[in-house]
């Protein structure tokens, strides 16, 4: 379907791209790693926190980061370059032992770094919206920071999730762990009654 040259089709295709770019799913170990033995209102809070820096970064990207590396002069490859060291240093840091999740460091502002920033508004994201803002006009800019929005939405949507699903696991967890084993009388009375007593 065409509105004056608009492709609704694209939005899908934009979406499916900044999806993959941001890619939230690979940020929710680390969400429930930093936010461990936190209440569950807690970690939605952060989740909420993440889920906005991130989508308002990709924004202010989107319609001034173009005009902020000119004034700067930064090249967009430089950009991508010097964003990509920027996280192979925390990558470095996180390996070798010198920031560990849950050090003070990671859980002071840990919904704006490294959650936010830049694990999910990243160089490639930051570049990717740049490079929308610059060419898509009209309409499309509007369907562009809806898609951004959205994509804020589903952030804090898979988060929250994850959070649910590790407090879940935790449970099980401790109950097994304080469950004691049954008596031996006990599992031959159930074999027992389940085969009818038939054995």
């Amino acid at each position: 379907m065409h509105i004056g040259g608009y492709t609704f089709g694209s939005d899908l295709t934009t979406l499916v791209a900044m999806f993959t770019i941001v890619n939230p799913i690979t940020s929710i170990p680390v969400f429930i790693a930093l936010t461990k033995g936190k209440t569950p209102r807690e970690r939605r809070i952060v989740a909420l926190e993440t889920a906005a820096v991130a989508s308002l970064t990709l924004l202010v990207a989107y319609f001034v980061g173009h005009f902020l590396l000119s004034l700067l002069s930064i090249d967009m490859d430089a950009f991508r370059i010097a964003g990509g060291l920027v996280i192979g240093g925390i990558a470095w840091s996180m390996a070798t032992g010198k920031f560990q999740i849950g050090s003070p460091e990671f859980a002071s502002g840990s919904s704006v770094v490294p959650l936010a920033i830049p694990m999910m508004a990243g160089p490639g994201a930051i570049a990717t919206v740049i490079a929308l803002g610059d060419t898509n006009q009209g309409f499309m800019r509007i369907a562009d920071v809806g898609i951004i929005a959205l994509l804020g939405v589903i952030t804090f949507v898979l988060m929250a999730l994850g959070a649910a699903l590790a407090q879940a696991q935790s449970l099980l967890s401790v109950q097994a762990a304080t469950m004691s084993p049954p008596a031996p009388e006990t599992v031959c009375t159930a074999v027992f009654w389940f085969t009818d007593g038939r054995l």
